[in-house]
């Protein structure tokens, strides 16, 4: 097993949302974890990222260049 597959989150143990932030995380998670297995195109990939962008923060942009 790689490090990257240690590492990955399984969306199913996360909680269920309950709140429309809580929504969008998971929808974003989802995303992220789909682009780690490969589900898209680079110029998809690209217009997801940058949808994705526009709803992180600061602190959160610096968490994901981190990881």
């Amino acid at each position: 097993m790689s490090s990257q597959e240690k590492s990955e989150i399984s969306l199913s143990d996360l909680q269920m949302p309950k709140t429309q932030q809580e929504a969008l995380n998971a929808l974003v998670s989802g995303v992220t974890l789909a682009q780690s297995r490969g589900a898209f195109k680079i110029g998809e990939s690209a217009q997801l990222a940058a949808a994705i962008a526009l709803f992180q923060t600061d602190n959160s942009k610096k968490a994901a260049v981190e990881e």
